[in-house]
């Protein structure tokens, strides 16, 4: 369904991804910063007549969902994990054949297993997140909320929750990766640093907007796109250069033609390509981070599903990463799960992206198509934006009002205003990165 744009809208504005419910009211904004001031310890609730319960952020009746949905996500890539190698292996390669005498069995400089390396970065995650989550709570670094978002986001338990989870969780898990890796896989100890570039970036973002307290004061988008495209410049400048590993193929399947697989060598269109994907990929994530553990569960889905992928395909030593990042996300949910009691900003979300094209580049051109299914949910948020946008601008240019395609953009948002419950949506969405991971790894596993 579409709706029409508010009759006094700008005309040279841009449009707004999150507009559909309309500006709030003067009494509405009126309720909403008395609200504010009493919660701040400013004005007492006595004096309007209300109860500490009348002014605590409301916390959702589906509250015990959260805590099954974190077993439920948890568990099942933990059995998934398990089924893919199984406790007591070794990491290594043969070399000889079945009955040479002189067979050798060569040991990799990597640790653990799957299951291992998503165990270990799940805990020192949870811990972390909680940690850092109670001291920010004590110093009141709650997120700014977006006014155009939904209402309830304004008034509700978001406008009291800290931010900058990722600050946690994300060198949790290159920590984690790099320790079973034995610090000893250039390719990895790249990946993560380019990782915590991206981090720094959303970190930053974050800081700006904590200190403003206002959603809009950080880093301008041509500034963040141009500090992450500098960021992936670099790390895919480095894997084409083959300073201390051999560059990865550039090779990219694009899809089944008269029953076989066509494969295009890219050449150095492939590093731009990469570079490409991994701004896209990281702001795709953040545009996904609008719902209590939306991002979190997808993209510890999509990093776990990416690892066992590059597992079958003999690049364990980047599986160890992926799949390490995505237990740490997933330790995030201990907090981030409905109803949240951190997110993880753009800190986070910046991070979880980028690290998935990171894997996507260092890994070459065979990962390119499973990473575009594994990342579909992703996918599918941003396209809403770019439809609901570009839809609105071209109706306002044909009629002098602009509608729109869905309720509010992104996708989540549509469905929360269609009455879904928070929930529901994550659930929903999270259950389609699950299928969209599994998908993944079955056309990694054909090409």
């Amino acid at each position: 369904s579409s709706s029409p744009a508010p009759d006094d809208a700008d005309d040279d504005a841009e449009p707004s991804q999150y507009v559909g419910e309309g500006p709030m009211t003067e009494e509405e904004t009126m309720e909403h910063d008395i609200l504010e001031r009493i919660r701040s310890g400013e004005l007492q609730p006595e004096d309007f007549g209300l109860t500490e319960e009348d002014v605590a952020p409301p916390r959702s009746p589906l509250a015990g969902g959260g805590g099954a949905f974190l077993r439920v996500v948890t568990f099942s890539l933990a059995v998934w994990l398990h089924a893919t190698a199984p406790l007591g292996g070794r990491w290594g390669v043969v070399q000889g054949g079945p009955g040479d005498a002189t067979t050798t069995f060569v040991s990799a400089a990597l640790l653990g297993t799957p299951l291992q390396w998503f165990g270990v970065a799940f805990v020192v995650a949870a811990v972390a997140s909680s940690a850092l989550c109670s001291y920010l709570s004590k110093q009141e670094s709650y997120q700014p909320v977006r006014e155009e978002g939904p209402r309830g986001h304004l008034t509700g338990a978001k406008s009291t929750t800290p931010t900058l989870g990722g600050l946690a969780f994300v060198p949790a898990g290159c920590v984690t990766a790099m320790a079973f890796t034995t610090f000893a896989d250039p390719v990895v100890v790249a990946t993560c640093l380019t990782t915590l570039g991206f981090l720094s970036i959303g970190a930053f973002d974050d800081v700006q907007k904590l200190l403003s307290k206002n959603n809009a004061r950080g880093l301008s988008p041509y500034a963040k796109l141009g500090l992450q495209s500098a960021v992936a410049t670099s790390f895919v400048a480095w894997l084409s250069s083959g300073v201390a590993a051999p560059p990865p193929s550039t090779a990219v399947a694009l899809g089944p033609w008269m029953g076989a697989w066509s494969v295009v060598d890219l050449g150095s269109l492939f590093w731009a390509l990469s570079a490409f994907a991994m701004v896209s990929e990281s702001n795709a994530v953040n545009i996904a981070d609008g719902l209590d553990g939306l991002a979190a569960a997808t993209a510890a889905i999509a990093l776990v599903g990416t690892g066992i992928a590059l597992v079958a395909s003999g690049q364990s030593e980047l599986a160890a990463f992926s799949i390490s990042l995505g237990g740490a996300a997933a330790g995030f949910l201990v907090v981030n799960r409905h109803p949240a009691d951190m997110f993880m900003g753009d800190a986070g979300s910046l991070a979880l992206g980028g690290a998935l094209g990171a894997v996507a580049a260092a890994a070459g051109g065979a990962a390119t198509l499973p990473l575009v299914v594994t990342t579909a949910v992703f996918i599918a948020e941003t396209v809403s934006v770019i439809a609901q946008v570009s839809w609105f601008k071209w109706t306002k240019k044909k009629t002098g009002q602009g509608e729109r395609l869905l309720r509010m953009a992104p996708l989540h948002h549509h469905l929360e205003l269609g009455g879904w419950g928070e929930l529901k949506v994550v659930a929903t969405l999270t259950a389609c990165a699950g299928a969209c991971a599994v998908l993944g790894v079955g056309v990694a596993g054909v090409l």
